[in-house]
């Protein structure tokens, strides 16, 4: 007992250290990698990051690979009788890059047991942090488009097995006091006033989660950051992670359609395909459709009928000119004083990750849940082929705080040299 409340003391003034600035851990832990660290060659001295990107309702990927990543031990399941004193993680810090819901069926089990993983790492002086993506924003919005099927909806229901064979009947809601469909449980649940929005408004509002994290020289976003992010939210001046944070942070209290909720907004950072070079006014794909536009219109005017593709001008999504998706990355993390960005949203057919602008902007989503390799033609909607799919894309990025710190990336169902790979480092 005295163990357990000694470490609940530190693991209190770890935090409190580190939410003014002060990094600091276990006594003796800093003379070598932290321990439980998967790829440890050529990786410094720290506390250990671990960074997971969309893991979109598949509680058996995700605890697969926390287990893999050894922040979470052998035999969590969907049980909750499972979920006690799974925190293994020490002093580590798990930020989880958002998109838990939607698509598959565990979404709001999941964010039992990440809400329960955040308060048992607390304990022993880690973290869970978790970012808010853009199927988050929008079940806070009341938009169900994207949610998991029939399982996803009756999880929300006190009859689940009745409830997946007619959904459309009146059910009692999961803690709410009230009856609807299936389908409106799940609405009324993380609405204001339900049980699971405002558990997630009340950890947005304590600093639990947020849309941006900044470790290191690292920024962490689910979709990313653009530079008209600053200039759209406070003007010309506004400047850096922590007015960008409390400025999202009001956004998410007050649920408000703002840029940075909005799917026809691309500029926000739970939604902007800055990953695939389409952002923005200036991007690649904007200039590329108001010369299309402007080429139509030229043609209509001279009574033309043809038009020649080898016209388009050569604006590459690549380019470090202005309107390249890697200028508007340097001039973010210029802004947010990071030399790299690391993100989600951007989902990586192959499985792995990928790396753009000289190291600068990591790209993490690999269609690790099952929700969609089961949908894969060479899948053939086979479970067993779909999980293994699955297991096979499962990716965490694994570093550490201190200053120019290396980055692994850890397939964490993979075997031999597939299961490490170094990042490079940022090209000059």
């Amino acid at each position: 007992m005295a163990t357990r409340a000694s470490g609940a003391v530190i693991g209190v003034i770890t935090m409190a250290l580190r939410a003014h600035g002060i990094n600091i851990g276990v006594v003796g832990h800093r003379a070598a990698p932290a321990a439980g660290r998967v790829c440890t060659e050529g990786q410094p001295a720290g506390r250990r990051v671990v960074s997971v990107a969309d893991l979109h309702g598949d509680f058996h990927a995700m605890a697969e690979l926390l287990t893999g990543l050894k922040l979470v031990r052998e035999g969590v399941s969907r049980d909750e009788a499972t979920w006690k004193n799974a925190w293994v993680g020490d002093d580590a810090l798990l930020v989880q890059l958002g998109d838990v819901l939607g698509r598959g069926a565990d979404g709001r089990m999941m964010y039992r047991f990440l809400w329960a993983l955040q308060d048992q790492a607390a304990v022993s002086g880690g973290e869970v942090f978790l970012l808010l993506g853009n199927h988050e924003l929008l079940v806070l919005r009341g938009v169900m488009d994207y949610v998991g099927g029939i399982e996803d909806k009756c999880a929300y229901t006190q009859e689940f097995s009745q409830c997946v064979k007619s959904p459309d009947n009146m059910w009692k809601c999961q803690d709410v006091k009230d009856t609807d469909y299936a389908l409106g449980c799940l609405k009324r649940a993380w609405a204001v006033g339900g049980d699971m929005g405002d558990k997630l408004r009340k950890r947005v509002a304590e600093g639990k989660m947020n849309m941006v994290k900044k470790v290191g020289d690292l920024v962490f976003v689910h979709a990313g950051l653009v530079p008209e992010v600053w200039s759209r939210l406070g003007g010309p001046d506004a400047e850096g992670l922590e007015w960008l944070s409390d400025a999202v942070r009001k956004i998410n209290l007050a649920t408000s359609d703002s840029l940075l909720v909005k799917d026809d907004h691309p500029q926000g950072p739970a939604w902007t395909r800055l990953g695939e070079g389409r952002f923005g006014r200036d991007g690649w794909w904007a200039q590329r459709d108001r010369y299309l536009k402007e080429a139509e219109r030229q043609r209509k005017r001279r009574n033309e009928k043809s038009h020649h593709t080898e016209d388009i001008p050569e604006v590459k999504e690549d380019d470090d000119a202005p309107g390249g998706r890697c200028h508007a990355v340097r001039q973010a993390l210029l802004k947010a004083g990071g030399e790299r960005m690391v993100i989600g949203h951007n989902p990586r057919p192959s499985g792995d990750a990928e790396i753009l602008c000289g190291g600068r902007l990591l790209l993490t989503d690999t269609f690790m849940s099952i929700a969609y390799t089961i949908d894969f033609k060479e899948n053939d909607r086979d479970q067993q082929k779909a999980r293994q799919d699955s297991t096979r894309r499962l990716l965490a990025l694994e570093t550490s705080d201190a200053p120019g710190a290396d980055i692994t990336q850890v397939y964490a169902g993979r075997e031999g040299d597939e299961r490490c790979r170094p990042v490079a480092p940022v090209a000059d």
